[in-house]
C-alpha cells in the first residue's frame, strides 16, 4: 500500500477549478476586504486549547514560537466575557467552542492587534482564533514586489494583506544597517 503524505508549504497556489466550472472560493470575500475588528464581529470562531498554546487550525503550527508573548485579555474585556463565560459563582465555565453572537467592541490589546491567533483568556487557558473563509488572489491588480529578510528573494504581495512585520532596522551592536529586528507586539 503507497501512502502520500501532503506538504502544505509545497502545494500548488494557483486557482482550482470546482465540478461546476466555477473557481473554488468564488462566493468567499476577498482577504483583504475583511474588517481590522473581524475578530471581534458576529459569527467568528474560537476554539479552547486549554493549558497548551499551539494553535491547531493554522496552515503551519511547528512553525508558531510557543514562547512568544499571547494575547492576554482583560477581564473588563466584552471578548473575555464570552470567552469566560462566568457562571453565577463567578468561576468560568469553558466551552470547547465559542461562536460571537454579537458584534464586540474592541478593548485593551484588542486595539493593537489585527488577527490573533491565540488569546489567553486566564493562566493556562487558551483559545485560538480561526479567521473566517477568504480569498487570496494569486492574480489581480495592484501587487508590489516585495523582498523576503529570510532568504534574500522576493515576492509579491497587496499592499491591503496582513503580510508584513514592522521592524527597526539599525538596532544591532555592532550597528548593521543591513539588518533588522522585529518589532511585534504578539509573534504567536
Amino acid at each position: 500500500m503507497t501512502t502520500i503524505q501532503v506538504d502544505s508549504e509545497r502545494h500548488d497556489w494557483f486557482p482550482k477549478m470546482n465540478l461546476g466550472d466555477d473557481y473554488i472560493g468564488d462566493e468567499e470575500g476577498l482577504c483583504w476586504d475583511l474588517p481590522q475588528d473581524e475578530f471581534l464581529r458576529k459569527g467568528e470562531k474560537y476554539y479552547l486549547l486549554w493549558g497548551y498554546p499551539k494553535p491547531r487550525f493554522h496552515t503551519d503550527p511547528t512553525r508558531i514560537d510557543l514562547s512568544a508573548n499571547r494575547v492576554i485579555l482583560d477581564p473588563r474585556s466584552n471578548l473575555y466575557r464570552k470567552l469566560c463565560n462566568t457562571r453565577e459563582s463567578g468561576e468560568c465555565d469553558f466551552a470547547a467552542s465559542v461562536y460571537l453572537d454579537e458584534n464586540l467592541v474592541f478593548f485593551g490589546v484588542e486595539c493593537k492587534i489585527s488577527i490573533p491567533l491565540e488569546i489567553q483568556v486566564k493562566p493556562g487557558v487558551f483559545y485560538e482564533y480561526v479567521q473566517r473563509s477568504c480569498v487570496q488572489l494569486a492574480f489581480s491588480q495592484g501587487y508590489e514586489k516585495v523582498k523576503s529578510a529570510w532568504n534574500n528573494g522576493h515576492m509579491c504581495a497587496h499592499p491591503k494583506m496582513l503580510v508584513v512585520i514592522l521592524a527597526c532596522c539599525g538596532n544591532t551592536y555592532p550597528l548593521d544597517p543591513t539588518r533588522a529586528t522585529p518589532n511585534t507586539l504578539y509573534k504567536g
